[in-house]
């Protein structure tokens, strides 16, 4: 599963384009923090999931998604 990158994106517009991916269904979110054991650093990352599981991310600025996860747009089918 490869991720297609969003670039820099406020996090409400990541998630108004991500509710829009998702045809407008409901999401679930969770937070994870991931532990960089090097730069003795913790990092927030916001996970967002539909009923086919994990559909994107958003973490400093920066959001991702999922399209193999993702419904086809209407219109697609």
């Amino acid at each position: 599963m490869s991720a297609t990158q969003m670039g820099k994106i406020k996090k409400n517009n990541f998630i108004d384009a991500l509710w829009k991916l998702n045809n407008q269904e409901k999401m679930d979110w969770d937070e994870h923090y991931e532990f960089d054991y090097e730069k003795q650093k913790s990092t927030k990352i916001y996970l967002y999931y539909n009923k086919q599981g994990h559909i994107g991310s958003w973490s400093k600025g920066y959001g991702w998604y999922f399209e193999e996860r993702l419904p086809k747009q209407k219109g697609e089918e």
